[in-house]
């Protein structure tokens, strides 16, 4: 009995420490969360919000004693704006006041208010004493 006690501590503990063995879904999805994919000018202003994450492969490396897990997948990302694009054409005289000139932009729709993206990602989780965080939070 004591035997199979200390087995099955031996076992919990063995577990425990790998259950930490790489990032969860949850870690990478919380990291894009957190990203903005689109902001318009001129405030810049984020208008995107994450709405999936499918990861497609994930490895660990050993550079030097640094441990880092690297996630790679797909992200959707939805516009809750326009997404426009401004482009600077060049500058023209003012009709109004003699000797000014006003900076002439071209603004594009790039994406409507609700349409979808895809993309593909990358990301970097760092070994610390915290367990894994992303390279750049």
């Amino acid at each position: 009995m004591k035997r199979a006690v200390i087995a099955a501590m031996l076992c919990s503990v063995a577990l425990g420490a790998c259950g930490d063995s790489k990032p969860s879904h949850t870690q990478a999805l919380e990291h894009l969360e957190k990203q903005c994919f689109w902001r318009n000018p001129p405030e810049g202003k984020c208008i995107t919000r994450v709405t999936r994450f499918d990861k497609t492969n994930g490895f660990e490396q050993d550079f030097m004693g640094v441990k880092s897990y690297v996630v790679t997948g797909v992200v959707r990302y939805a516009f809750e704006e326009d997404a426009i694009e401004r482009t600077f054409l060049g500058e023209k005289r003012s009709a109004t006041v003699a000797g000014k000139y006003e900076q002439v932009y071209k603004t594009e729709v790039l994406a409507r208010k609700g349409a979808t993206k895809e993309q593909e990602v990358q990301i970097m989780f760092l070994r610390t004493d915290n367990g894994w965080q992303p390279q750049n939070p």
